[in-house]
């Protein structure tokens, strides 16, 4: 076998190993995008992978075609699709878009729903000229989108620019780009490399630590420029301690979204079927046999033991439906696909009070370990984002502030620990008599009153109608603090 035939055998098995349904759907947009710089099948296989978790935290109109792919490529062989009129075929642009995936991410990334506390650095001005950067480059907005999207894909890249006198921090998704590492360390990235759209079509862009590579569609480089920044300029979110260059996202969500709409589809299906009648012709003339609702099988050659043909007939057959059934598979399996995630039961019910204090915290375990493991990720990429603002800031905005300078502490606002209220107030009183509250905070707290001297019987009273009929211990003499 010649060299070539080799190579090409090689790729052949490779893909047959890796066949997976998102390498179906979305193969061909991929090879066409990248043409310029033939990437290893590889790095084709992680783009698809990662697109088809990014189409469902998307909202543009391409990602509701890329979810229909999607589905398309999950359930094409349990379904005859031939033909144009086959039902799969036929219903390929109706199929459901629907997307849980946006919940879950929403319920677990509340690290950004308050804008965290930023201390950049002792020095005042400095802690002022980035307290102005991060505001103008929307970090209240941006940081909650780069989060939100890092913890479906696992990783996100961004990039502070300054460009025509305005701040923007620009991200991208991993199948947007491509990582070349250090051979010694995946974590050393050598190269950063993305396509984008230009007057001449698609051209290449790669940066590295010394250069700006840009290459057009033919792969043939364009121009080379110098790297102001002497590194690359993005900041790489992981939320994963995964090996390898590439993280491997929320993959199990995802392909329990497709179970779920795959499911939606087939009860749709059902009823769609259930309504509309299917006509039998029976040894009827000749013409086209299709099968669907509100159409007609025909068959031709019916006989009756030898020789004896079944007279023409025309008979309606109505399947029964199951919807009710399939709709609440669907629902069921779209709860378990949530908890899964550590979405705690009380948040998917709409009935009954969810649950306050301790009971609160042990039902929630899981999502807040979660949280606090991101939080970890987050301040790491935080603290590189910081230098690498104010690189971007001196070199670019004429900004004079030294990266060294900056060392990003952030403090997450944890979710608040709601308690019954009468819980509440039975464990300030212990907090109160063993001195580890003090009077003023006491009925501060319950009487809306801050000197304890003030009109003790109208507290009490108050206190009377916070706590129900109890009797409030007598606060210190003087402040225990």
């Amino acid at each position: 076998m010649s060299a070539n035939n080799q190579a090409a055998q090689a790729v052949h098995n490779w893909w047959s190993n890796h066949s997976e349904y998102y390498r179906d759907a979305f193969v061909y947009d991929y090879q066409s995008i990248w043409r310029g710089v033939e990437p290893p099948d590889e790095e084709i296989y992680w783009r698809c992978y990662y697109r088809a978790l990014t189409c469902f935290l998307r909202t543009d109109p391409e990602s509701i075609i890329d979810r229909r792919k999607l589905l398309y490529s999950y359930v094409k062989s349990e379904y005859k699709t031939e033909h144009a009129h086959d039902t799969l075929n036929r219903y390929r642009k109706q199929l459901p878009v629907d997307s849980t995936v946006r919940r879950v991410v929403r319920n677990i990334c509340t690290a950004y729903d308050a804008v965290p506390d930023r201390m950049f650095s002792d020095d005042e001005r400095v802690q002022t000229v980035m307290d102005d950067l991060y505001s103008q480059l929307n970090m209240a907005t941006q940081a909650q989108r780069i989060y939100h999207r890092a913890r479906l894909t696992g990783m996100v890249a961004a990039r502070p620019v300054y460009r025509a006198g305005k701040w923007y921090l620009d991200f991208m998704t991993p199948d947007e780009f491509m990582l070349t590492a250090d051979p010694d360390d995946d974590r050393s990235i050598t190269a950063f490399t993305y396509a984008r759209s230009s007057n001449e079509g698609i051209e290449y862009v790669t940066w590295t630590a010394d250069n700006i590579i840009t290459r057009g569609y033919n792969g043939k480089e364009k121009r080379v420029d110098e790297n102001p920044y002497k590194r690359i300029p993005y900041a790489i979110l992981r939320l994963a301690d995964d090996d390898g260059v590439y993280t491997g996202g929320m993959f199990e969500l995802v392909e329990s979204q497709l179970d779920v709409n795959k499911t939606k589809w087939q009860a749709t299906v059902n009823v769609t079927f259930a309504g509309s009648p299917v006509w039998v012709a029976t040894n009827f003339p000749d013409g086209d046999i299709v099968i669907s609702p509100d159409r007609v099988i025909v068959a031709r050659g019916v006989t009756l033991g030898e020789g004896q043909d079944v007279p023409p007939q025309l008979d309606a057959v109505t399947p029964e439906s199951a919807y009710e059934a399939i709709q609440d598979h669907a629902t069921n399996r779209e709860r378990q696909m949530q908890m899964a995630e550590g979405i705690p039961l009380s948040m998917l019910t709409e009935q009954g009070n969810p649950p306050s204090g301790v009971a609160r915290m042990i039902e929630r375990m899981e999502l807040t370990e979660m949280r606090y493991s991101d939080q970890r990720h987050l301040r790491s990429w935080e603290k590189e984002l910081a230098k690498l603002t104010a690189l971007v800031a001196d070199t670019d905005a004429g900004v004079a502030i030294n990266p060294d300078s900056v060392d990003v502490d952030v403090s997450y606002q944890d979710e608040p620990v709601t308690m019954d209220v009468k819980e509440e107030y039975e464990l300030d009183k212990m907090k109160l008599a063993d001195l580890t509250m003090s009077a003023d905070e006491f009925y501060q707290k319950w009487a809306g009153v801050s000197d304890i001297t003030e009109e003790l019987p109208k507290r009490r009273a108050k206190l009377t109608l916070i706590g129900g009929a109890v009797s409030t211990p007598q606060p210190p003499a003087t402040d225990p603090e």
